[in-house]
């Protein structure tokens, strides 16, 4: 019984330490278009090269702990938001995705969201997008522990202004 408290004080100890553990630990991803901190686990992907699309920055970010991704689309486009996740979400309605949310306006922020699954329910997404005019983003979080991915996402510092949501 003594030992087993005893292990129980150490392990809240040590889950408590690394809550405080300096920063000094983390990754940073820097890109063209902004630069994000990676803790824990989280680690940024190569995409195999035929993912990747001619003219577009594609970036994956992935916790193989929490099972769950984050890809982000950057492009040059003059679309403006509301009008690229109405075209995203009627081409995921055309692949059988089932949405749990409509396009929504982010309030104060020319930006969107909505969220979907898979027809079988297993894959649950989320995804944001926001343009400046002339570049537009979409990150969109992939997988059940969306608001892991979401802490890391408050680190994301853009580069340029607009282009990215605010979360």
């Amino acid at each position: 019984m003594l030992r087993r408290k005893l292990i129980q004080i150490i392990g809240a100890g040590a889950i408590a330490a690394s809550l405080y553990m300096p920063s000094a630990f983390a990754a940073q991803l820097s890109t063209p278009s902004f630069t994000i901190e990676l803790s824990g686990d989280w680690e940024s992907q190569k995409l195999p090269a035929n993912m990747a699309q001619p003219g577009v920055e594609t970036y994956l970010l992935a916790s193989k702990k929490a099972g769950v991704g984050i890809l982000f689309n950057i492009m040059k486009s003059d679309m403006k938001p509301k009008e690229a996740i109405q075209v995203m979400a009627d081409n995921l309605k055309k692949q059988g995705m089932r949405f749990t949310m409509n396009p929504i306006q982010l309030p104060g922020q020319d930006a969107y969201q909505m969220a979907y699954t898979t027809r079988n329910a297993r894959m649950k997404s989320t995804a944001y997008v926001a343009g400046n005019g002339k570049r537009l983003s979409n990150i969109t979080i992939m997988g059940p522990k969306q608001s892991e991915a979401l802490e890391v996402l408050k680190t994301l510092t853009p580069k340029e202004q607009g282009v990215f949501p605010k979360f």
